[in-house]
């Protein structure tokens, strides 16, 4: 947490930009495979 404001529970801590958001995707794709059912 930065400084002493408290950080509401499931608020980003950090701002992405769109080739990070690109690359966290294609990370979770391959982690977490989905198929005709859906994900998992």
């Amino acid at each position: 947490v930065r400084g002493s404001a408290a950080v509401p529970p499931g608020a980003p801590l950090i701002n992405l930009t769109a080739r990070e958001t690109e690359i966290l995707a294609a990370m979770v794709d391959r982690l977490i495979p989905s198929d005709e059912l859906g994900i998992g």
